[in-house]
């Protein structure tokens, strides 16, 4: 974790930088890939599992520091040390400093900082991932965090197919209405094509005009199972003309619960077809 700092932001003249070296996992707070500018602002309160870098060994002390003139200066100077750190290591700035291995690692300005418009101009480019805040994330090999790899097992319906390819389809809405100009008159029903707009049919003209003139499209799946049933009974069952089906005749009964909702499980009265 890098942080860094401006004694003065109207006459500055040092640049204070501080490098953490993260000791121990402490859960997710310093994956960088969940760090932002928001997350443990007071980073010497984590002792357990950060060290802060530096000559004395203290708590306090900069791992090092930068003289600047100008508030430009200072501008120039961290973008430039933040890609040194980068390319060199802390090395390039004091020989005595360890030559620990920074990457990936996290870089943000002190809190000081962000309190006050001092980031305001300051636009991430492409080369460089901005994360949750104004802290941003600095890898030697990639832009983006690298994400957690996640085994799954899922179990997925698959149909079995003659040919090389198959597509699949699907239409959503309350009314569906499959309409053909050249379809033949079917019975006493027929659209009266003639009376509907010529670009878009307009939701009073499928009402009025249109859906009394389609027929419910056939489940036909419901329509075959009532057909099977009255096959049986008719084919399991004799008696003497005048007289109605004996009540044990197999599968009778089977057949009257199916013909209680019969119109509704056969018909789909929002599909329409004419």
């Amino acid at each position: 974790m890098v942080e860094y700092n401006v004694d003065s932001l109207t006459d500055p003249t040092t640049i204070s930088w501080y490098v953490y070296e993260v000791k121990d996992v402490y859960g997710d707070t310093f994956n960088t890939s969940v760090f932002n500018a928001n997350t443990a602002q007071d980073l010497i309160s984590y002792s357990n599992s950060v060290k802060l870098i530096n000559l004395d060994g203290t708590t306090v002390t900069p791992t090092f520091t930068q003289p600047v003139t100008s508030y430009q200066l200072a501008y120039v100077t961290i973008r430039r040390t933040i890609d040194l750190l980068n390319t060199k290591g802390l090395k390039e700035f004091d020989k005595r400093l360890p030559n620990v291995f920074l990457h990936p690692f996290y870089f943000r300005p002190v809190k000081t900082l962000t309190d006050i418009d001092f980031l305001k101009n300051v636009k991430p480019t492409t080369n460089i991932e901005s994360i949750n805040g104004s802290g941003l994330y600095y890898s030697m090999t990639e832009n983006s965090p690298r994400g957690k790899s996640v085994v799954t097992e899922e179990n997925r319906l698959s149909t079995v197919s003659k040919n090389i390819e198959q597509t699949f389809g699907s239409l959503t809405s309350d009314k569906i209405y499959l309409i053909s100009t050249d379809t033949n008159k079917s019975g006493n029903l027929s659209i009266p094509f003639d009376k509907l707009n010529k670009y878009e049919y307009t939701q009073e003209e499928l009402l009025t005009l249109i859906e009394p003139n389609t027929y419910a499209t056939v489940r036909g799946e419901n329509l075959i199972k009532a057909l099977i049933l009255l096959y049986k009974v008719i084919k399991s069952h004799t008696h003497n003309p005048g007289k109605l089906i004996p009540l044990e005749t197999p599968h009778l009964f089977e057949l009257e619960k199916v013909f209680e909702t019969l119109e509704n499980d056969i018909l789909n009265k929002s599909i329409r077809i004419n």
